[in-house]
């Protein structure tokens, strides 16, 4: 599997110029369906030890416990790109869309904050 991208925002030109506008979305939605995918692996994966009816293996837990840390990092960064998409939204003045992003950034325990601060700012500009 491939590692999936975050969305960087340079100043307002660079988000006006080199990222259109349907690219800032790809790096929230990249990491949406790989976390998607790892907790279905490790869904499976307990399913099939729940099935065999014994505790997992030493090799077992520090596979799923991989899993469920690289989930938790994928969805981090997924909450983390939403918010360099909405950034870059408010800058170049799409500001309902920023509004859509940040939202989603607020949803995440580790970037709430500074996702709040970031709503407020973008609520300020004009329509």
């Amino acid at each position: 599997m491939t590692r999936p991208f975050l969305v960087r925002c340079r100043p307002t030109k660079a988000c006006r110029d080199a990222v259109p506008p349907g690219d800032l979305r790809r790096g929230k939605s990249c990491f949406v369906s790989a976390v998607a995918a790892l907790r279905q692996d490790r869904g499976e994966r307990e399913a099939a030890i729940a099935k065999r009816g014994t505790p997992a293996t030493a090799r077992e837990q520090p596979q799923q416990a991989r899993l469920q840390r690289d989930a938790d990092a994928a969805d981090e960064k997924s909450a983390q790109s939403a918010y360099n998409a909405a950034q870059c939204y408010a800058r170049i003045g799409q500001k309902q869309m920023a509004l859509n992003l940040i939202d989603v950034a607020i949803a995440h325990p580790k970037m709430s904050e500074k996702a709040f601060a970031m709503k407020a700012a973008i609520e300020k500009l004009p329509k």
